[in-house]
């Protein structure tokens, strides 16, 4: 179908969805063959399985560090990047003067809570040695020096994290400290020569997470006068580009017919659906998917604690050769997009997510009408950086598995 054919028949679905908003969604315009009511189906899934994702997760405002032994998911590290920037003038003193401490302050969420909560986690940490900006796949991760610059430990929970670097950095680096200011401010010499620093986990059995944004993590260089009062100049250096880098040691175990869905380090869900049994165009009153959660794996092993899920998103995966086109600013409302959000979940008492946005019933529709946007669907955690996961049932479990239910009729 040409793209000018599309766009005259995506208006016309416009305006059947705009009429369908304003009537009762459990009869509008639905006409089935026995007079009038709407009919219900379960149809089939295509398929539903992890699909890898990078591992790295780039230039959010939180940043997981840390490594666990996880007794279902196995052993994961988190390796934290984080870059600072010099962002306002220091005043005359500090930058005429010697810098004689500069601390590295960092904010911990203190609600985020994954594995032994007791246990301090401890870090190496070095200086970047290459500029970064966002990175996407392991091998863009920015270089660091072989030399490490100090170490520090941090047990999960604690909200505030201060240590001060060597001396002997302070005193090699004074003047990249209180930098000349050109004329173009962000291009002072601590911008554009210091990268940052990454810290390495080396024990402890525990992911914490750092926020990132510039209020909450910092870096704060301290000019020391001889009466040292609580008026000494200082700078806070404050914190910009970050980035973290997954690596998955050893395999998840599973028991059979499951499926995994691990934020940020192994899988997102990824899924196709099944029309094909319905040969005529249909109008489209409900799309909903139905996920069941496996209730038993995690809750077997009570001594380690994982964060809770709250809601999961269902997405679309933009075509490569419909990028820019009507078809996916129709459906995401944005034009130049790869991934449309197209429903969040319903958690029920059942242990079910259930995915029935309008927006994922307009895609459906769409799907009738042979406009085809997306080259597959994910199901994803919202939140980046939360390591998070959960384990659904397979399309061959024999208990619960997915299940797509389509209220619908056919116009005739």
């Amino acid at each position: 179908m040409r793209i000018k054919d599309r766009f005259f028949l995506s208006l016309f679905v416009t305006a059947l969805l705009a009429f369908s908003a304003c009537e009762d969604p459990s009869s509008v315009g639905l006409v089935d063959d026995a007079g009038g009511n709407a009919i219900v189906d379960e149809l089939p899934i295509s398929s539903f399985n992890s699909t890898p994702i990078s591992g790295v997760n780039s230039g959010t405002d939180r940043i997981l560090m840390g490594q666990v032994n996880d007794p279902v998911l196995g052993e994961i590290t988190a390796t934290g990047y984080l870059d600072f920037t010099l962002s306002n003038r220091p005043a005359d003193d500090y930058l005429n003067g010697e810098v004689d401490s500069l601390i590295l302050n960092l904010t911990l969420d203190t609600l985020y809570t994954y594995g032994n909560s007791s246990e301090p986690v401890t870090f190496d940490v070095y200086e970047i040695s290459t500029a970064y900006d966002v990175v996407t796949e392991p091998e863009e991760l920015p270089e660091q020096d072989v030399i490490k610059l100090f170490e520090f430990s941090v047990t999960p929970g604690t909200r505030l994290v201060s240590v001060p670097f060597p001396d002997d950095w302070i005193e090699r680096n004074n003047q990249l400290l209180r930098p000349a200011i050109p004329e173009v401010f962000s291009e002072n010499a601590f911008n554009t020569d210091f990268h940052g620093l990454k810290f390495v986990p080396t024990s402890g059995n525990a992911f914490i997470r750092i926020l990132g944004n510039s209020t909450s993590s910092f870096l704060r260089g301290v000019e020391v006068t001889a009466d040292t009062t609580d008026t000494d100049p200082f700078v806070n250096y404050l914190a910009g580009n970050s980035i973290t880098a997954y690596d998955q040691i050893t395999e998840p175990q599973l028991p059979d017919q499951r499926v995994l869905l691990h934020s940020d380090v192994g899988a997102n869900i990824e899924f196709d659906l099944d029309l094909s049994q319905i040969t005529d165009f249909a109008g489209v009153n409900r799309a909903a998917l139905e996920v069941q959660f496996d209730t038993t794996t995690f809750s077997a092993v009570e001594s380690f604690i994982r964060p809770s899920v709250g809601s999961l998103t269902l997405v679309g995966i933009v075509a490569d050769s419909l990028e820019n086109t009507v078809e996916a600013l129709e459906a995401c409302g944005v034009p130049n997009v790869s991934v449309c959000i197209l429903s969040n979940s319903r958690i029920t008492n059942q242990s079910t997510f259930t995915f029935d946005d309008s927006r994922f019933r307009n895609e459906v529709e769409r799907r009738f009408m042979g406009l085809d946007v997306f080259k597959h669907y994910e199901i994803r955690f919202p939140i980046p950086n939360a390591a998070n996961a959960i384990i659904f049932h397979d399309m061959n479990s024999e208990e619960n598995p997915p299940s797509f239910i389509l209220t619908y009729t056919v116009l005739n």
